[in-house]
């Protein structure tokens, strides 16, 4: 199913790759944490590519727009899918996210990685901000970068689970929204601080379910995805 990603955040290279291998054709992707990329670097992207599974680098950067190019182009010039940049950087770092994407994508002979920004992150409170001097709260901050992200091209943005029929209600069709905390009803929510089933993610909007634990900690990691894919699936009809 290919709004489905597997999150495999920090695993051993012949772990996630034998994983990988094992969900090919039920998930619609890999997601690879930043803990992940730091650990195995361009050779495990690599390794992970050769699969031919879409990839996710959720590295949200953060950084000068000239960092976030040199970022960018190298992850889009290996065929990497999806980026996830902060929106913190602001317009100029945007821009520069998305030249070098479609710089990296002319070099490396494939299609442009898509970009997407992460906005508020899950957990974040009123008080959270307001201790950084934002007073507006989380729902409007979340609006305001998710805008931001939008007006300079972006693909999409990283929506944390109880904004999503937000989101889409002010952003349209055409804009993705990347759903982490995704939980079956079968599975425990761990660490998350909001969380939707692969369902109702669904029908509030998400175009990406980004499922971690209850697939890779699973008995049957196949099975599991398998129904989490199911009930996606089941819900979009």
């Amino acid at each position: 199913m290919d709004r489905l990603f597997c999150a495999i955040d920090n695993m051993e290279l012949e772990r996630a790759c034998a994983l990988t291998r094992q969900l090919r054709g039920t998930v619609g992707g890999i997601k690879l944490g930043l803990e992940f990329v730091i650990q195995h670097g361009e050779v495990g992207l690599a390794d992970l590519a050769a699969l031919g599974m879409p990839l996710m680098v959720d590295a949200k950067i953060c950084e000068i727009p000239r960092f976030v190019g040199n970022v960018v182009r190298r992850l889009s010039a290996q065929g990497v899918s999806y980026v996830t940049i902060h929106a913190a950087i602001g317009g100029p770092g945007m821009r520069a996210a998305m030249a070098a994407a479609i710089s990296g994508a002319e070099a490396g002979g494939c299609a442009r990685t898509k970009v997407i920004a992460a906005t508020v992150l899950p957990g974040t409170s009123d008080e959270d901000l307001a201790a950084l001097g934002i007073q507006d709260g989380v729902e409007n901050e979340i609006l305001r970068l998710a805008k931001l992200a939008q007006d300079h091209g972006l693909d999409g943005v990283w929506a944390p689970a109880n904004t999503v029929k937000m989101l889409r209600e002010h952003f349209g069709e055409e804009f993705l929204l990347v759903t982490p905390g995704i939980r079956p009803a079968w599975a425990p929510s761990d660490d998350q601080p909001h969380i939707l089933t692969p369902g109702d993610a669904v029908r509030g909007g998400t175009d990406i379910l980004v499922v971690g634990r209850p697939i890779t900690r699973a008995k049957d990691p196949l099975d599991a995805a398998r129904r989490i894919a199911e009930e996606a699936t089941a819900a979009a009809l």
